[in-house]
């Protein structure tokens, strides 16, 4: 049989066949002459911009542009068509950072907690990208939650769970006036305010001008607008017959209260007690408390220890 090269296919004899060159000179001619009219085909058919010479199945040469998973310039360089790369291309791991265009990575594209902790950047999830309701119980740590991170006015009384304020998490002096109901602060709750100074001079003689009983005086805070009740006790001594003696409680710089403890004594070295309560009302200030005493008569007295003393108990007005 005549062997053929490709796409243009001549008849050469086999090494057995006998000479017969007029035959064989006829039919080398007749494959010249197609040969000549398939190039003669290709110049007269002006190609389109882009397209290369194929081969086809009968082994004639044709203009064919490029078409399926490639493209091809004019410039004959070859590109990948858009969508044509597929999973099974891809060897694993081959798309590094590098090869991600910015926000490639959206939502849809990142698997089911496929960001873990150590990928995110610090302070790089701010408000705007948590969903409503997405920051629940669990997913915040142990006292991560400070002071500063709390809006104000955020903590209302549905974020606070049952029993969840104890002792420890009030500060000293926070809870003031207008934090309690009424009638929250039963006598069982209360830690009154409450005392006694006795005298510590052994004797005051009497004059006509109030002294202070030494030892009887207080000062006292009150956190709010209060009234102190003060009940003074009077040891007293007549030195001389029918003498008159005057107790009262003196606040801060004001006169001596107009309510007094009196005394009107008959023989001399008689020995009374007498008492008077005043209930004083006090500022949220410093104030100064002093017991006093003195004479209203020409006869002579005396104030001694040990039963003279000024109690005292605060009540919130």
């Amino acid at each position: 049989m005549a062997k053929e090269t490709p796409i243009f296919a001549l008849p050469y004899p086999e090494p057995t066949d006998p000479p017969n060159g007029a035959v064989q000179i006829e039919a080398a001619v007749e494959r010249v002459e197609e040969i000549l009219a398939q190039i003669e085909e290709l110049l007269l058919n002006a190609p389109a911009a882009g397209q290369i010479i194929i081969v086809n199945g009968t082994n004639d040469p044709v203009y064919k542009s490029v078409t399926g998973d490639i493209g091809l310039s004019t410039g004959g360089v070859t590109s990948i068509g858009e969508e044509k790369v597929a999973t099974t291309m891809v060897k694993n791991l081959a798309i590094t950072a590098a090869k991600l265009a910015d926000q490639a990575v959206t939502n849809a594209k990142l698997g089911l907690l496929a960001v873990g902790a150590e990928n995110l950047n610090n302070l790089a999830v701010t408000e705007a990208k948590l969903a409503a309701l997405a920051v629940s119980a669990g997913k915040i740590a142990a006292e991560a939650v400070e002071t500063g991170k709390i809006k104000a006015s955020a903590v209302t009384e549905a974020k606070i769970a049952a029993e969840a304020v104890t002792t420890a998490k009030i500060a000293n002096l926070a809870v003031t006036e207008p934090k309690l109901g009424d009638g929250a602060a039963t006598s069982r709750k209360m830690k009154p305010t409450v005392g006694e100074k006795a005298m510590s001079a052994e004797a005051l003689v009497l004059e006509e001008l109030y002294a202070d009983l030494a030892g009887c005086q207080l000062e006292i805070t009150p956190a709010v607008a209060s009234n102190l009740v003060v009940t003074g006790v009077f040891e007293v001594v007549a030195v001389e017959a029918a003498v008159e003696m005057y107790g009262s409680v003196k606040v801060d710089a004001e006169a001596e209260k107009g309510t007094v403890a009196r005394y009107r004594g008959g023989a001399a070295s008689a020995r009374s007690t007498v008492m008077q309560t005043w209930v004083i009302p006090l500022t949220a200030a410093l104030h100064t408390i002093k017991l006093r005493a003195k004479r209203n008569s020409a006869a002579k007295g005396t104030v001694f220890q040990p039963g003279t003393k000024m109690s005292y108990q605060l009540f919130a007005a």
